[in-house]
């Protein structure tokens, strides 16, 4: 398992953090994200390897571009 922490300036709900979620299971299905929608963070948490620039580009073509804050 692999977590990342990644900032959203994008996000402002709840409504959010569940698009991103449908997104990111995409890559892996059994991924737990967790969302500090105040703090704009959100958290991964990843089952299988997966690429942070396919993380990243999924969010940006979603229209939440994010940066990597913690690996």
């Amino acid at each position: 398992m692999e977590d990342i922490t990644l900032k959203i300036e994008k996000m402002k709900c709840q409504g959010c953090v569940e698009a991103m979620r449908t997104a990111l299971e995409a890559l892996d299905p059994k991924c737990i994200v967790s969302a500090d929608v105040p703090g704009k963070l959100l958290n991964v948490r990843l089952s299988t390897l997966v690429p942070e620039a396919s993380i990243l580009s999924t969010l940006e073509s979603i229209g939440y571009p994010a940066n990597l804050v913690k690996k």
